[in-house]
């Protein structure tokens, strides 16, 4: 199976059996579920998430940094660069056109998104993936931009917090500025090419 866009990638769930235990490492696990579904798309297979957090040497059952996601992203074979990004215009710059095909990880502060966006009630730092820009035509037929992202912190189907969008949730620029942007300094792992695809 090859991936040909962010958007054909599985999405992937730190509340999963790769994830490690349901007392430890899952609870955390949301920066290196993020850094394996970005290496997953670029490398067209399915990475464990606790073996990819121990490859690298990071201790288990605590949260990660930016450069350690960024370090297991490299481990997998995906060269990346942890950016600081100060508007919403360089974040669709690092996206690229369509198709897209370069995932980017970020970390938001998820008290800053709605209820409805977020879908659970962690409020917290999270590390979330953005796949793709959107749009969405609001009940009054209005266009609402935005971007398509997988949130980890659900669970497959018939698990203990399935998420009802089925890994892809929408969130509007607006609401992604609020809840990144301006918790400054907001920093993307940025992997440093779109995938070439054959």
């Amino acid at each position: 199976m090859v991936y040909r866009t962010t958007l054909a990638c599985p999405p992937r769930f730190q509340w999963e059996a790769s994830s490690g235990s349901f007392q430890c490492s899952q609870a955390v696990n949301c920066g290196p579920t993020g850094s394996v579904q970005q290496a997953d798309f670029y490398k067209d297979r399915t990475f464990p998430i606790e073996r990819s957090r121990t490859r690298v040497g990071i201790q288990r059952c605590r949260p990660t940094t930016y450069l350690e996601q960024a370090a297991i992203l490299r481990d997998r074979g995906v060269p990346c660069d942890p950016t600081v990004l100060t508007s919403l215009k360089q974040l669709d710059a690092a996206l690229g056109p369509r198709p897209f095909r370069r995932p980017i990880g970020i970390g938001v502060l998820m008290s800053r998104m709605s209820a409805a966006t977020r879908g659970h009630s962690f409020l917290g730092w999270h590390r979330i993936t953005i796949l793709a820009r959107a749009k969405r035509r609001r009940k009054d037929g209005r266009i609402v931009r935005g971007y398509i992202y997988t949130d980890p912190n659900f669970s497959p189907p018939g698990g203990h917090r399935p998420d009802p969008k089925r890994g892809r949730r929408f969130i509007r620029r607006s609401e992604l500025r609020y809840a990144f942007i301006e918790n400054q300094p907001a920093i993307a792992i940025v992997p440093r090419r779109r995938k070439r695809i054959d």
